[in-house]
């Protein structure tokens, strides 16, 4: 019975460490998350809009933090376009 436990608990430490790191390598990739971003931003200021193509989400273990990176962002401003490779950020 307890070898049964032991097995079990290692495979749970297994899986949990290889779901670290594929997390932590190539995260996770969302457009869910482009609607709630640019409504937050019309909050701050009216005159900005955005055009997001995707949001990365990468789990930074060391630092118990989740880098959220967005890929090819335009950023209209007064009709003014930037655009921009990347935008990173911790949470």
């Amino acid at each position: 019975m307890i070898k049964k436990i032991i097995k079990f608990s290692l495979f749970l430490v297994i899986i949990a460490i290889t779901l670290i790191v594929y997390l932590s390598f190539f995260g996770v990739s969302t457009k869910r998350l482009n609607n709630q971003i640019k409504s937050e931003v019309l909050n701050i200021n009216k005159s900005v809009n955005l055009e997001l193509k995707s949001v990365k989400l990468l789990l930074n273990p060391l630092n118990l933090t989740i880098n959220v990176k967005i890929f090819e962002p335009k950023i209209l401003i007064n009709n003014n376009k930037l655009e921009l490779e990347y935008i990173k950020t911790n949470i």
